[in-house]
């Protein structure tokens, strides 16, 4: 089987119940039962999440783990990552935890969600809360064994323009640049 990942704390706004319905609506389309949903964390709305997934009839395809320690040696393992929240959420370090594990994603066109993510090169970016739009991402990325491994390698590769020695040089350039610009006015 195939494994889909998602890391997060288990919450209505991060989309993890559409994920759900978006991942029964794939199996029952597709007849393909070779994919499987890891969720890794934990929260109040976990046991809901549970039940949701029975009454779907994906119970069989769903791994709900809680919370783990070692998610840094558990993603590498999977084939790709999804992130479906909704709403402004801020940026979730996760994704760029997924990039680094070498996973494609599959993240709504939510710009607190999708900023790191690049369409059809790093992952795919499918339109927010659209049944079909996420399905057929799905379809895509689990149909497509060379374009999910050329993604992971792109997202690998990407994720680096956001550690922190990048992240340090930029800020540095923005102040040095405005302190510039700020004398340039004062002279």
């Amino acid at each position: 089987r195939l494994v889909m990942v998602m890391l997060a704390r288990a919450n209505p706004y991060k989309g993890i119940g559409f994920a759900l319905e978006c991942l029964a609506q794939f199996l029952q389309q597709s007849g393909n039962r070779a994919l499987h949903f890891l969720f890794l964390g934990d929260g109040e709305y976990l046991p809901e999440l549970e039940a949701q997934a029975e009454r779907l009839g994906v119970a069989s395809n769903v791994t709900f783990a809680g919370y783990v320690t070692d998610a840094g040696n558990i993603l590498p393992a999977c084939d790709f990552a999804i992130h479906p929240s909704h709403g402004e959420v801020g940026y979730c370090l996760a994704i760029l935890e997924y990039m680094r594990a070498g996973l494609p994603l599959l993240v709504p066109d939510n710009p607190s969600v999708c900023g790191a993510t690049i369409d059809g090169e790093t992952g795919i970016v499918f339109r927010e809360k659209n049944t079909a739009s996420f399905v057929d991402a799905l379809e895509r990325i689990t149909g497509d064994d060379a374009l999910r491994a050329q993604m992971a390698r792109s997202a690998e590769q990407h994720v680096e323009r956001f550690s922190l020695s990048n992240a340090h040089a930029s800020l540095i350039t923005i102040v040095s640049t405005l302190i510039r610009e700020r004398a340039a006015l004062s002279d």
